[in-house]
């Protein structure tokens, strides 16, 4: 069994601590952290802790930690859980920039653990759908792709790793 913390707070997308209740995953520790209207109780049969920097990860025998913040906040703390030596499993956008990207790279490459990004649109039925008519051959032959992420407003700051534009990216990379 691999024994874990979430960090956070159970958001819109799905990441929340029920979902490691059973299995082999099981959240012994959390960290109530982040901003919003949306909190998260501790789970049955988990301790309670400040925040990642208290959290006693050699005793505990944690080895990953399922953070759910805001896409500013994420990228503390999925350095620090590398950097405490925990695999991370977060939602993207985690980071904010290809410098904040490289940083996390970097880190889980020194600590030799994994980011898992949870890509809930990889159950969507649009997406399903798209599968499915790539799959059967119904565009043939596909030499060349393009995603276009529109959005109202004006582009947000940070570029296309930030706010939205990460889906459509991520998209474009799932499909080469």
């Amino acid at each position: 069994m691999l024994k874990g913390t979430f960090i956070g707070r159970a958001g819109a997308g799905g990441l929340a601590p029920e979902i490691f209740a059973g299995g082999d995953l099981k959240i012994t520790a959390f960290c109530p952290a982040g901003h919003g209207p949306v909190k998260t109780g501790v789970p049955p049969g988990a301790l309670e802790y400040g925040d990642l920097n208290t959290l006693p990860v050699k005793d505990l025998r944690l080895e990953f930690a399922a953070i759910n913040l805001s896409p500013a906040e994420s990228f503390g703390a999925v350095l620090l859980a590398l950097e405490r030596g925990l695999h991370v499993i977060c939602e993207p956008p985690f980071c904010l920039s290809t410098t904040e990207f490289e940083k996390l790279r970097a880190a889980a490459e020194k600590t030799e653990r994994i980011i898992f990004p949870v890509q809930p649109w990889e159950h969507a039925a649009p997406w399903l759908s798209l599968t499915a008519a790539l799959n059967r051959g119904v565009a043939g032959e596909i030499n060349y792709a393009e995603v276009q992420a529109l959005s109202p407003g004006p582009a947000p700051e940070g570029g296309a790793a930030a706010a939205m534009d990460w889906q459509a990216f991520s998209m474009l990379l799932a499909m080469v």
